[in-house]
């Protein structure tokens, strides 16, 4: 199904995302239970959807398009996506769009003052530095080259004793008393529902 042209029954279509992003967080937490040398694998699937969800979830509130418990406050308003598609390929080198990084960007000049919704990732200090620690993280479980390597040792592991990624998961996180697979995830369910639905937060 593509998400972002199909709203179904869930409702609008950042509504179907964030349920195809949910949907994807149980099927490998189930994977997992039985399986523990894909703990790489599951984070890997899961952080990829979640990033799909942000960037569906960005075009349709930058055209002002909410869903049934939130409308977007905008002080600039794109007549469609692909306005804002163009807008962003006419300004990128290349044909690699680096959405996130965009999103960061455009999300401060979008949004009425206080009312960004992605202020829960990109003005959250601490959860923007986590963020930015699973993107290493994912980064180096699909390229394993010696430049994802040395950002995945130095951000994620903290220059301590090389772990692949898939040990490193299923590690203790001290402070959460979880694997680190569970920390991640949690954070990104979190983030995830609060984009889905900030009013509560702005």
């Amino acid at each position: 199904m593509n998400v972002e042209t199909n709203p179904n029954e869930y409702g609008s279509i950042v509504e179907v995302a964030y349920e195809d992003f949910k949907q994807q967080v149980l099927f490998w937490v189930n994977k997992i239970q039985s399986n523990d040398d894909i703990y790489d694998l599951a984070f890997f699937k899961i952080f990829v959807k979640f990033e799909k969800f942000l960037v569906i979830t960005f075009k349709e509130y930058i055209c002002g398009n909410g869903t049934s418990e939130y409308i977007p406050e905008c002080k600039l308003t794109f007549t469609d996506i692909s306005h804002f598609e163009r807008l962003v390929k006419s300004n990128s080198r290349g044909s690699f769009i680096d959405y996130l990084n965009i999103m960061e960007k455009f999300s401060k000049e979008v949004f009425k003052n206080h009312k960004n919704p992605f202020d829960c990732i990109f003005a959250d200090a601490e959860l923007k530095d986590l963020y930015n620690k699973m993107r290493y993280l994912r980064n180096h479980i699909a390229h394993e080259s010696s430049e994802s390597k040395d950002k995945y040792h130095r951000f994620v592991l903290n220059q301590q004793q090389f772990q692949e990624p898939n040990e490193h998961l299923k590690k203790l996180h001290r402070s959460s008393n979880a694997s680190y697979f569970t920390h991640y995830i949690t954070a990104i369910e979190k983030a995830a529902s609060v984009i889905k639905n900030p009013s509560p937060f702005l």
